[in-house]
Parts: structure tokens; sequence; C-alpha cells
């Protein structure tokens, strides 16, 4: 009896402290509320700033475990938040981030960095995945705002900002595996493609006259590159100076990587979908047992209203050596087996090679187009037109800008030893429909000579390209 009683004046004593607790938080809050919106944006924007570095330096005191309870904390905090709450505590972020200067905002994403980099494997995957989920879900309006807004403030980082940015993404994306490596290319063509679907005419313009002046410093630094000789490397190494190895080195920097990796990592194979050499470590062997990429190269490659010459089919045709090559176009060079082509003794034993270019496209569920280097990825156009002539290219007829591609091939009749393996040509057109007809680019008329053209050509340029030659 007499515990009961305690435990009650006890109880009784808890519930007066904690409403005293209470009613004097409230009697601060609405005191600090009445003082501050009588204070100016200067004498506002001095207490923010000692306010946050009083709690920086409360939180670089706190141990780990402190860091965990504090965030599951606020986490609980925003969980209970209504969706108002949320969206306006997310504007007053922006608004706080947009007045901030300079020196502010590299500290805040040194401290950043700083917490990302104690994650755990797990928490940073956690992480990207909620990421990923979120732009999933966003507008096109939203995503377009977002790159804009990214635009804007890549265009005013600084060069050792953005070099040291770009080593730390390349050092990220080379310790990513071959499927986390397809997923992430597939994602990013499929973004890709969405926004060119939206995009303006001046966009377009803009996308394209960025591509054409990449691709015309990738030309001038093929021209340009001139490297020194062994002997000037050795003036330039006893100076302590940073230069570019020389070819020789290069060559014997090649020769003992070429030892050290061995076969896996030096050797090529051949694809079997698109018919190109690759390294091994670029490709991966699948067995006939794999179905879900027999499936969709099934459902991807097949074409059965396709009419094509029958010596093309007969190069790519495969179903003698497996069932489940028939209708499709494919290497004999990337397939491998235990028995002879007209005699397999064990049909299970059948390896193809596909290249991770190839699988990318393959694989990924919301992409519908083909492989783009597919041996057949369209109807052939006049491919047994015989032209015996020889044609000097010129810098005027080469086309290096373009948004409608159309591919030329290499014919395999002709030269069937592996050696038309490299040679395939790639030549880009630009969208002939907003170009005079008058004002429309040739192809190289050297790549144009004995092959056969694979996608679709205004009539006229046809005409005009043969006129020409």
């Amino acid at each position: 009896m007499v515990a009961t009683t305690l435990d009650a004046s006890l109880t009784r004593d808890e519930e007066k402290a904690r409403r005293r607790k209470e009613s004097n938080r409230l009697r601060m809050a609405a005191h600090r509320a009445q003082k501050w919106s009588t204070e100016s944006a200067d004498d506002r924007r001095q207490r923010l700033s000692t306010q946050s570095a009083v709690q920086a330096a409360i939180r670089s005191k706190e141990s780990p475990k402190e860091h965990t309870i504090r965030l599951e904390k606020l986490k609980a905090k925003r969980a209970k938040e209504s969706t108002e709450e949320h969206a306006r505590r997310l504007q007053n972020l922006k608004k706080q981030r947009d007045i901030e200067d300079p020196q502010k905002h590299a500290i805040r994403l040194q401290r950043l960095k700083a917490n990302r980099a104690m994650q755990t494997p797990e928490e940073h995957s956690r992480r990207l995945q909620n990421l990923k989920a979120k732009r999933f879900m966003e507008s096109p309006e939203q995503h377009r705002a977002r790159l804009d807004s990214l635009q804007a403030k890549r265009q005013l980082e600084l060069p050792e900002d953005r070099d040291v940015r770009l080593t730390a993404l390349k050092a990220q994306y080379s310790a990513q595996t071959a499927e986390a490596r397809s997923s992430r290319l597939g994602y990013l063509k499929a973004q890709r493609k969405a926004l060119h679907v939206f995009e303006s005419v001046e966009e377009r313009k803009s996308r394209l006259e960025r591509r054409r002046q990449g691709l015309h410093r990738v030309q001038e630094a093929k021209i340009n590159d001139v490297t020194a000789s062994e002997a000037q490397c050795a003036a330039l190494d006893d100076a302590g100076l940073l230069h570019e190895c020389s070819k020789d080195m290069k060559s014997k920097i090649l020769g003992e990587l070429g030892f050290a990796l061995g076969p896996s990592g030096m050797d090529q194979c051949v694809c079997c979908v698109c018919d190109r050499l690759a390294f091994t470590t670029d490709v991966h062997v699948y067995s006939i047992e794999d179905k879900d990429i027999l499936q969709s190269m099934a459902a991807r490659l097949r074409n059965p209203d396709a009419t094509l010459c029958d010596e093309l089919v007969a190069f790519y045709d495969c179903k003698d050596i497996h069932p489940g090559f028939v209708g499709l176009m494919l290497s004999r060079k990337g397939i491998t087996h235990a028995g002879n082509v007209n005699n397999i003794e064990n049909p299970k034993d059948v390896d193809f090679n596909v290249c991770l270019e190839c699988e990318t496209v393959l694989l990924q569920p919301w992409l519908s187009e083909l492989p783009r280097h597919y041996v057949f990825p369209g109807e052939p156009v006049d491919s047994e037109r015989d032209i015996d002539h020889e044609f000097d290219d010129h810098n005027e007829h080469a086309i290096a800008y373009a948004d409608q591609e159309a591919c030329m091939y290499d014919d395999p009749i002709e030269d069937n030893d592996g050696s038309s393996i490299d040679a395939l040509a790639e030549v880009e057109f630009p969208d002939f429909s907003e170009i005079p007809v008058e004002s429309w680019p040739l192809p190289p008329k050297h790549a144009i000579a004995n092959h056969f053209f694979v996608g679709e050509l205004p009539d006229e340029l046809f005409k005009a390209t043969w006129a020409e030659m």
C-alpha cells in the first residue's frame, strides 16, 4: 500500500515537471518568434550565421554513435511532417542556399562529402536507390529544370574543381561491375532519348552544335598528336617537368601490360551480334541454357518481313549450329561449340559472345531499338550495285555531326577471312527535313564503293551521290 502511494506521487510529480517544461518551451518559442519578427535582415543573417557556427562546433565534437542518434531523431521528426510542411521546409532551404556566399557553399559541400565518405556500402546503395526512384517519378518539366540548374552550377565551377570531379567520376566508373555499367548506360540512354522528344528547335540546334564542336576538338587532337622523342623525354625527366611520354615508351608500357594482364586482359574476340572485335574483358560469354538473352535476341533481332539477298542470309545464318538461332543473323566467328558446323554432338556445349554495347540494349526492358552495330539493322538499299572504281575522299565530304544515322558495311562475301571485322564504316547524316536539297551533304566517296547501305536515305540524296561519282 505504501509503495503504491509513492509510485502515484512520483507519477504526479513527473507529470507536473513535464507540463512545466512544455509551458516554458512554448513561452520561450513565442518570445523568440516575437523578437525575430522585428529584427532586420542583417540581424537575422548574423543570428543565423552565429547559430550555424555554434551547431557546427557542437557537431564536430560528437562521436559517430551520437551522430547516428541525431540523424535518426531528425529522420523521425521529418517523417511526421505533413506534405505542406515538407514543401515549406524545402523552399526555405533552397532560399538559404541561393543567398549563401561561395565560401559557405564550399564548406557545406566539403562537409557533405565527409558525411558520405562515412557511409557504409549498404547506406550508400540505399541512398542511390532512393535518389533514382525520386528522379524516376519526376515529370519532364522537373527533369529539365533540374538539368538546367545542374548545368548552371557546372558553368560556374573552377577548372580545378572540374578536374577533381571528373577524376572522381572516372575512379567510380572504373570500379563498377559489368552489370552496373550496363544498367547505368541503359538508364542514361533512355533519359537522353526522352529529353530529345521534348526539346525545341533551338535546343536541338544547340545540342547538335555542341556535338559538332566536340567532334571537331577530337579531330584536332588526333591531328596534333605529336609526342616527344625518347631523348627529349629523358631531358624533361631530368628537369623535373611533366610531359607526355614518347611512342616508344607507350609501346613498352603496353607490352608490359600485355604480359602482366595476360590473355584475359589483352585478347580480343568477336561479338556474334555486331560482328566486331572487342576485348575479352568487355564481352560476356553465354550458353544455350541462358534463356533470358536468347528470348531477348529472338524478340529483337528477328525480322521475317525483310527481303535480303541469298548470299548475305547464308553468310550470317547459324540455324545449322543450334535450333535456337533460327531466323537470326549472327556471326559464326562469335560462336563456339563442341562439334563441327553440320554435326553437333552436344547442343548444350554451344557458347556465343555478346559485347557489352549489344548486351546493354538486349537486356534493358525499357529499350525497344536494335543494337547499334547489329549486322542487319534494316533493309539494304541497292545492295547488289557494283562499282569498280577508286575514289578519293575530301574534307568537304566528311560528315562529323548527325541526328539520323545510316551505316555502311563491307561486303562479307568478298572478304570473309576476318579482315573485314575492323573495316566497318559508319556515316551519320543530319535531319534532311530541315536542310535544302541543294545543301545536302554527300557521304565519302571511297566509303560508297563496294559497300551496301543499311538504313533509310532520301531518293534525291541517293541519286545525287551516284551522279557525283
